[in-house]
């Protein structure tokens, strides 16, 4: 009885049946790509950390401080396997100046902190966009890809740091990706 109840409403009302069924398909479609979207994103993300390795904790110092009682510490603290202290030196905008096509400017307006540092050995590596440790040579560096594009700055443009006792030049050799500070 309810199979002819249903066969008889679909012969009468083709149109309208069919515009729901589009709408249901569409609807169906639309939910399983966020959830194909939402899985290929957190398996990235999962996949850059396995190579990147970031800490677990992070934290951040300014001024001096006592490496070697630092050490000590982390030495005798249980349930700490790695850990490592890295110097980072601050940098303002004002100081990075972009040296391109015979045309200079300065990062004065950026409002993110400007950080140089080593590439580490063991863990919290700094990817290039191939997700390659990256590898810099003196005189080189590898510039964040979050300001590559805010900035306009390509490969082989030439970056200018001012400090206290002069300046110095490198060449952006690599962009950088960062797990830890850099959101992209």
């Amino acid at each position: 009885m309810n199979c002819l109840i249903v066969k008889n409403d679909l012969k009468r009302n083709k149109v309208i049946n069919f515009a729901l069924f589009v709408f249901m398909l569409i609807s169906a479609t639309l939910g399983l790509l966020s959830v194909i979207t939402a899985t290929e994103m957190v398996t990235s993300i999962s996949d850059f950390y396995d190579l990147a390795k970031p800490p677990h904790f992070l934290q951040m110092h300014k001024g001096e401080f006592d490496r070697k009682a630092i050490d000590e510490f982390m030495m005798t603290y249980e349930g700490i396997d790695y850990w490592n202290t890295q110097v980072m030196i601050d940098i303002h905008g004002e100081n990075i100046i972009v040296e391109k096509h015979n045309k200079t400017y300065n990062l004065a307006d950026c409002s993110l902190d400007i950080g140089f540092m080593v590439q580490n050995e063991e863990s919290d590596f700094l990817l290039d966009k191939n997700h390659d440790k990256v590898e810099v040579n003196p005189g080189e560096l590898g510039f964040p890809i979050i300001l590559k594009d805010m900035y306009g700055v390509e490969e082989g443009d030439t970056i200018i740091v001012k400090y206290e006792e002069g300046k110095k030049k490198f060449i952006v050799k690599e962009f950088i990706l960062d797990s830890m500070m850099n959101s992209t």
